[in-house]
């Protein structure tokens, strides 16, 4: 097989206390906002309005410290390019987009409950572009359409201005958020690798539209491209050269990554490995509960804690 490759450079809560949360109750959060009306076609029974009722509620409240604080806005997407399985949106909003950065997101009204966390893969002053793959719901919207926004949301990806060389491995379905990392490497001269991975070649997101200045290495879990192995091999042996590594893969490598972090690593620091997980989100404001995600020191909420967590932190309680 040919090896592709292109050179170049919180605090946890008790799960008592994550159930209890600090936040007034749901219903009276929906109450304060005659307008909610309330819907039986959805578990929780929240329209978009109600949603919006809760995001204001939650700085209200006294919750304002965990993120910038949210804003429910109109954006329109000023285009759309389709290559292949892949879609490229660009989307024109002028009120929040300069707070977006990797890892953080936004809720989408994508016509339908729940709504999706949209990750910008690219930010301009007045826009951000997203990519997605042709079965996601974002992929149907069409070029002038209005889009009903709430965000930014969550805690981003971490690393420090002495960082000189980062290490991301990401998945196709996680490309947005690990090019928008590849972004943000560009912009401060950082010495970067990505690994990625894919089920087959042809699945692979073309290696000639990513940035040239990234060191590419290619896995498929068929062999039918790339390395000749797994990616675990390939992660073993840049991991080690790295000063920090950002994981936007599946839920379920999280632990043999890990695992090959403590091996190559001696003690390695907070953070030092960050993984993104994008459970399911219904209120994204932290008052459901529905993204509970387990830590090593108790349960943590995805929407407001995460999306992004210590690696280490997230493997500890399977071992």
């Amino acid at each position: 097989m040919q090896h592709v490759t292109r050179l170049r450079k919180a605090r946890g809560r008790s799960k008592s206390d994550a159930i209890l949360h600090e936040s007034p109750p749901l219903h009276s959060i929906i109450s304060e906002s005659e307008s909610c009306a309330i819907s039986h076609d959805f578990p929780l029974g929240l329209t978009g309005c109600a949603i919006r009722a809760i995001v204001a509620a939650n700085y209200s409240h006294g919750n304002a410290d965990r993120q910038i604080a949210m804003k429910h806005v109109y954006a329109t997407v000023s285009a759309i390019d389709r290559y292949g399985p892949w879609v490229w949106i660009t989307i024109y909003e002028t009120e929040i987009t300069h707070q977006l950065a990797p890892g953080r997101f936004v809720m989408a009204d994508l016509d339908g409950l729940p709504r999706y966390p949209i990750f910008p893969a690219r930010v301009t002053p007045d826009t951000f572009d997203v990519l997605v793959q042709s079965d996601h719901p974002a992929a149907c919207l069409d070029e002038g359409a209005s889009l009903d926004l709430i965000g930014p949301m969550g805690r981003g990806f971490r690393y420090d201005e002495s960082d000189r060389r980062w290490l991301l491995i990401a998945s196709n379905r996680f490309l947005s958020p690990a090019l928008g990392l590849l972004q943000q490497a560009s912009d401060a001269d950082v010495s970067t690798a990505l690994l990625l991975t894919a089920p087959t070649a042809t699945e692979l997101y073309p290696i000639r539209w990513l940035p040239p200045s990234v060191e590419v290495h290619v896995s498929t879990f068929d062999g039918s491209g790339g390395f000749p192995s797994s990616s675990l091999d390939l992660f073993r042996r840049l991991v080690g050269w790295a000063d920090r590594v950002f994981v936007v893969t599946d839920r379920h490598q999280h632990i043999s990554l890990a695992q090959q972090v403590t091996q190559a690593r001696i003690a390695p620091s907070h953070d030092f490995a960050q993984a993104l997980v994008v459970p399911t989100m219904i209120c994204a404001a932290g008052f459901c509960q529905g993204c509970a995600v387990s830590v090593a020191d108790g349960v943590k909420l995805a929407c407001t804690d995460g999306p992004v967590f210590d690696l280490l932190e997230l493997a500890s309680i399977a071992r």
